[in-house]
């Protein structure tokens, strides 16, 4: 499941959360124990990424986690 792809939800829950928060909510919303997070960021510091990331711990996610570079925040965590 692709989390930029629902306009919909990125614009409800940018609006009513702060957009730092889309890929969080969703995770929180939708995946379960066992499920494998992608997180890509060219920068390897985007806040909503990291921030989606995070979630991933707690849930017991697997994940795996990319930036252009390997110097970014994401990198590191």
């Amino acid at each position: 499941m692709a989390l930029d792809c629902n306009s919909s939800s990125i614009t409800a829950i940018g609006n009513d959360e702060g957009y730092v928060e889309v890929f969080e909510r969703q995770l929180e919303a939708f995946a379960q124990k066992g499920d494998v997070v992608f997180a890509l960021s060219t920068s390897g510091n985007s806040e909503k990424v990291i921030t989606g990331d995070s979630v991933s711990k707690t849930e017991g996610l697997l994940n795996d986690r990319r930036d252009r570079e390997k110097r970014g925040k994401i990198a590191s965590k």
